[in-house]
């Protein structure tokens, strides 16, 4: 019968040798699953792709008017959410070669060589394809649809346009504006007035949240040759004008929206005080044009969304 080894320290109790090894390889092995854990995830883009069934989530519960089948949106979620890690996993596979020259994505999967990019490949087609099907039989054909053009308006025609033009954020801006119609169709089947107003906010909110960040890593774009605005506007003014522009569009958005289906005070008001606390920060990256008032804009941009959906939401009670 084999015994532990002690140690006495100070006529304290220590583990032995053996115990210190056996940990460290348990710690080693955890440390290894994590950094897979993590490898994979940053493929599929974990947070942009969870980030993706807000709006989603949005559209499909507005369209039920407040009866939910919640096995409808589950399926609908785990069917997007599949969906939309292939295809984001597709965006890398495609993008590997401009990954390495900048500092911000040359330790992605692919390029720093974690995953090959034949696996890479293999792993977008099959979780893009398990998405599809899973819509196609728990939802409907349309909802299905919907996603199969938010994922080729992403990797066939957005990604490859950023190597060639800077009106690519327009065009990626149209796989936004599709979100709310998925969960819309998966609730209802159809597709109303309401769900374009909603899909129309998603589509301008866009512009000034991808503009502002753009121009934080604007020298990342430009080494890397991807013709974001930012990165060809050397001065920063049309990038501070259309940034300016589509706030107050997202403002002119919201009202639109409350004045055809009235969405409540609460949604009137409390959206009216995030739009204008936008437009006034969008000003003052007019002025500055600062790395800093950008990201200002970025952040107020990623809690304006959630708080905007919320309130329609909350209203729909």
């Amino acid at each position: 019968m084999s015994q532990r080894r002690y140690k006495y320290i100070n006529g304290i109790q220590t583990a032995g040798t053996s115990d210190i090894v056996t940990s460290q390889r348990s710690f080693g092995r955890l440390s290894e699953i994590y950094d897979v854990v993590s490898t994979y995830a940053g493929l599929i883009k974990l947070r942009l792709t969870m980030s993706a069934m807000a709006p989603i989530v949005a559209g499909f519960y507005l369209a039920t008017q407040n009866v939910i089948i919640f096995e409808n949106l589950i399926w609908t979620v785990i069917g997007t959410f599949t969906a939309a890690a292939g295809a984001s996993a597709f965006n890398q596979w495609f993008e590997r070669d401009t990954d390495k020259l900048m500092d911000r994505t040359k330790n992605r999967a692919i390029p720093s060589g974690k995953v090959s990019a034949v696996n890479a490949l293999r792993i977008a087609s099959i979780l893009l394809f398990a998405g599809l099907l899973v819509l196609v039989f728990k939802a409907n054909v349309l909802t299905s649809a919907l996603t199969l053009a938010a994922a080729v308006v992403y990797v066939v025609i957005y990604t490859p346009l950023k190597l060639k033009t800077p009106l690519c954020t327009f065009v990626g801006a149209i796989c936004g504006f599709i979100l709310p119609l998925i969960g819309w169709s998966a609730a209802s089947g159809v597709l109303s007035y309401e769900a374009f107003g909603l899909a129309a906010l998603l589509f301008i909110w866009q512009i000034p949240h991808f503009l502002s960040l753009a121009y934080v890593y604007r020298k990342d774009y430009e080494r890397a040759g991807i013709f974001m605005i930012p990165s060809i506007d050397s001065s920063g003014n049309t990038t501070s004008r259309i940034i300016l522009s589509f706030s107050y569009f997202l403002l002119l958005c919201q009202l639109c929206m409350h004045s055809i289906h009235s969405y409540g005070q609460i949604f009137l008001v409390s959206s009216s005080v995030l739009g204008i606390i936008l437009i006034v920060l969008a000003h003052q990256f007019h002025i500055s044009k600062t790395p800093k008032s950008a990201r200002k804009i970025f952040f107020t941009s990623v809690l304006y969304l959630p708080i905007i959906l919320s309130l329609l939401l909350v209203n729909s009670i």
